[in-house]
C-alpha cells in the first residue's frame, strides 16, 4: 500500500492526522505533499493550524459530505510535538 493510500485510510478511520503521526506510523516525511495529492484527487481535507510554545504544525482533517469534520475513533498513539 502506498503512503497516500495509508494516509487516506487513516483519515477515513480516525478523521485527522498530523505530521509526526504520519512519520511514526507510515514513514511519511512529506505529509503536506501527500495531502495535496489527495486533495487533487478530490478528497476534502482541511488544514487546522496547531502550536505548542514556539512549534507550529498543521493537523489535516477529513471533511464529511456535509462539510463537517469526520472523527470516528481516537487516533492511536496521539503524537505530540511539544
Amino acid at each position: 500500500m502506498s503512503q497516500r493510500e495509508d494516509i487516506l485510510r487513516h483519515l477515513k478511520l480516525y478523521g485527522s492526522i498530523q505530521p509526526l503521526q504520519a512519520l511514526q506510523m507510515y514513514g511519511c516525511f512529506r505529509l503536506g505533499a501527500r495531502i495535496l495529492e489527495l486533495k487533487q484527487a478530490g478528497e476534502r481535507i482541511q488544514s487546522v493550524p496547531e502550536s505548542s510554545g514556539r512549534k507550529r504544525w498543521a493537523r489535516y482533517v477529513l471533511e464529511g459530505e456535509n462539510g463537517q469534520q469526520v472523527m470516528q475513533f481516537p487516533a492511536p498513539q496521539e503524537a505530540t510535538h511539544g
